[in-house]
This record gives C-alpha cells, structure tokens and sequence, in this order.
C-alpha cells in the first residue's frame, strides 16, 4: 500500500474529497457511497495490472468501504 497504511485506510485517495479523513466528509455522501460504490475496479483502471495487483486494488477499496460504514455507525451513536 501506502507510506502511511493506517491513514490510507481512512483517506480518500481520489475523487471531491482527495485526501480528506472519512471523519471530514459529509455523512450523505458517506452513505451514497457505502450504498452505491463497487469494489471491484473497472477493467479501464486495470488494463496491464497482474491479478494480484487488481486482487489489493479491490481489497483497498473493501476495506475503505468498511471505515466508511464505521464512520457512520460512530456519528449515528454520538
């Protein structure tokens, strides 16, 4: 992974809120994202990537998926 595996797991390494914290994003798109993302990557982000490369791509993407739904549970009990 990362430099710093324990913040990429909660840092947003694309898209509107690239390199904010889930705890600084919005709950709504939080929830729309939980909701609608797929981890699987799209075959136009893996053209030439060995399968074990595609393999920790989705698994990245299912464990930021996972802080997200934390984060949601965290802010519905505060």
């Amino acid at each position: 992974m990362g430099e710093d595996d324990s913040k990429s797991e909660t840092t947003f390494w694309f898209g509107k809120y690239k390199d904010k914290d889930l705890s600084e994003v919005p709950g709504g798109y939080l929830r729309w994202m939980v909701d609608n993302f797929d981890p699987v990557p799209l075959p136009k982000d893996t053209k030439g990537l060995s399968v074990e490369e595609i393999a920790a791509m989705e698994s990245r993407m299912r464990t930021f998926l996972f802080a997200a739904e934390d984060e949601l549970h965290t802010r519905d009990q505060t």
